[in-house]
């Protein structure tokens, strides 16, 4: 349970107390994923956020996305939807006069203030590459919180435009993965996607199936979605408009390892390009220069999330405890290679070699090498070459994390990681 502050709230901590219970009796293992979802939700009472959240839950099949995410379903502040298309935040139908579009079509007067509900993700990200182009550039935009706009020939320019911050709706949703060509597109765009991996059961024996198959599943989702509810509904009684929070009680250190972490994600998500100078036996690898964007969004983005999580717990600022959500999201953001690699570069006190990334991994020597080499030219790494003994052999090469990431090797950093 979080630390409680001059602000603790005895009646929210009870109704957060009682849905952690519910849920871990019901669902073991998915109450931090929930508490992830309500942090979200606690955003919208706050009033200086003009950035959207927008928090995908990566897991396989039946890990109990959609389960969990219907347990938000029918709150005056959610909109779930489970058939979604980028085009329809601001629709061009021609069958439709522009006040029906208004009230009754486009999606973003509708999501505004509330929080965007999207189950099943995966259908928008499987368009042919010009329209998976397009569906990201007009999510980019709406991210934004200053609305939307686009033109046709159908009813010329048409959305809603305003200020920094007018248009704010944050957004929970699932997927199954998130294939490599969008790691590659978000890269270059600048992504506003954050995610959360679901975890994973083991495999279960045949005795718990089968003890399964004698539990009432729809009993029990709708007593975790009672829980939740009341827990939003307290919220928001407590606060019946939004807050003002109270930066100059936000715990300095805390705001220095949120930051940490939105250099190290930015730099994990930065995108580069392999392409070979020749053909056939000559050819060689060569790396462009890469797209790495500035840490600012990820910055503020992390902030918001930590605040909605103070403000969940009664604070309106925030400390050490809100940061383990913080901590799972920023890693859990990057791509899953290169998370890997960091991590066994922090299990080996910030220095490997390739053949420690081969066995930690379980890749080929080339895959391993190509990867750090990634690593260095997202400027995380340094990497130096051993040459072979008289005997022969190929070189080994050694990664050694950069001085101004060592913060990640701490105790303290791990300790977080590992909560």
């Amino acid at each position: 349970m979080p630390i409680l502050g001059k602000d603790y709230q005895p009646g929210i901590q009870k109704r957060i107390f009682q849905a952690k219970q519910t849920i871990e009796t019901e669902f073991p293992g998915l109450w931090k994923p929930t508490e992830a979802c309500l942090s979200v939700f606690a955003q919208l009472k706050i009033k200086d956020i003009a950035n959207c959240t927008f928090l995908t839950f990566i897991g396989s099949p039946a890990s109990r996305k959609t389960t969990m995410l219907s347990w938000f379903h029918g709150l005056d502040c959610s909109y779930f939807t489970d058939d979604f298309s980028p085009t329809s935040f601001v629709s061009h139908y021609a069958g439709a006069t522009e006040e029906k579009l208004k009230e009754k079509i486009d999606l973003l007067p509708r999501v505004k203030g509330k929080v965007l509900i999207t189950p099943e993700l995966m259908p928008a990200y499987s368009a042919s590459y010009e329209e998976l182009n397009k569906n990201l550039g007009i999510i980019t935009r709406v991210l934004d919180g200053q609305g939307y706009s686009r033109d046709s020939g159908v009813h010329g320019q048409r959305g809603y435009k305003g200020i920094e911050g007018e248009w704010v709706f944050h957004w929970l949703a699932g997927i199954a993965y998130v294939p490599y060509r969008l790691w590659r597109m978000f890269g270059n765009m600048g992504t506003r996607a954050y995610y959360y991996g679901m975890p994973e059961e083991n495999n279960k024996s045949s005795e718990e199936l089968a003890k399964e198959l004698k539990e009432d599943f729809p009993l029990k989702s709708k007593t975790c979605r009672k829980a939740i509810q009341l827990v939003i509904n307290y919220l928001w009684d407590k606060y019946p408009e939004q807050v003002e929070w109270q930066k100059q009680d936000d715990n300095i250190e805390t705001l220095e390892a949120i930051s940490k972490l939105a250099i190290l994600l930015s730099s994990l998500r930065g995108n580069i390009e392999l392409q070979y100078e020749e053909e056939g036996e000559d050819a060689q690898e060569v790396y462009t220069q890469p797209v790495i964007e500035q840490p600012h969004r990820a910055n503020q983005v992390l902030y918001n999330l930590a605040r909605g999580h103070a403000l969940l717990y009664g604070r309106r600022y925030i400390t050490n405890s809100d940061l383990p959500l913080i901590v799972k999201v920023a890693l859990d953001s990057a791509r899953t290679d290169r998370v890997k690699l960091f991590r066994c570069l922090l299990d080996k006190n910030g220095v490997a070699s390739s053949k420690d990334f081969e066995q930690y991994l379980n890749i080929s020597r080339t895959m391993a090498i190509r990867t750090m080499m990634s690593l260095k030219i997202l400027g995380l790494i340094n990497i130096s070459k051993n040459n072979p003994s008289d005997k022969g052999g190929r070189p080994m090469y050694l990664a050694q994390l950069k001085d101004e990431f060592k913060w990640f090797l701490s105790q303290e950093f791990k300790a977080l990681w590992r909560e």
